[in-house]
């Protein structure tokens, strides 16, 4: 069984991450046009007077916390819900029987 490469799983992550920050950003009307997924650039930082989107940004908090950086945090101002995304995409390899 071979084992993806860290750079193959990053650009896999990466892509599917992107995809999910680009449908948010829509959702939000944080962008305006829509670009295909795959010419996609998340800002690290989109905000209109309801919504803020992150991108790959860490969260302080009063306490240490080892994973303090979620691949996306979307915040509804109006709402005041907060939403941290953070992505897991599986090994697609599957092992030689």
């Amino acid at each position: 069984m071979r084992a993806a490469r860290p750079t193959e799983y990053v650009k896999r992550h990466d892509g599917l991450a992107k995809i999910i920050h680009q449908k948010l950003a829509e959702e939000a009307k944080l962008i305006d046009g829509k670009s295909p997924y795959y010419k996609y650039t998340p800002a690290s930082a989109l905000e209109n007077e309801n919504f803020k989107l992150y991108w790959n940004r860490s969260i302080l908090t009063d306490k240490t916390v080892p994973f303090n950086r979620p691949d996306i945090t979307f915040m509804n101002n109006k709402t005041k819900n907060n939403f941290l995304i953070d992505i897991v995409v599986p090994n697609t390899i599957s092992p030689k029987q």
